[in-house]
């Protein structure tokens, strides 16, 4: 789902403006509603630059955070759940 920026009336001020477009991009990337996967994320399933997370996608069902880091590759790090 992607949020679109509203319309806003022609006399709202600039910074308002900006804010909003500023808010409906880092939600729309992904920054405060992470994707939740079962499986590791193909490049085509994320967009650069958004992160996400997996539910036991790892080895030996370890848990783990994606980041899109350009068109072909996509960054990992494992957690296997041990607090310390």
């Amino acid at each position: 789902m992607k949020l679109d920026t509203p319309s806003l009336p022609p006399d709202t001020p600039v910074e308002l403006r900006q804010w909003i477009e500023k808010v409906a991009d880092l939600v729309n990337r992904g920054f405060y509603a992470p994707k939740v996967f079962t499986t590791a994320p193909t490049v085509t399933q994320i967009n650069t630059g958004e992160l996400a997370y997996g539910r036991a996608t790892g080895p030996a069902a370890q848990h783990e955070i994606f980041i899109k880091v350009n068109d072909t590759t996509i960054g990992r790090w494992y957690h296997d759940a041990t607090i310390t």
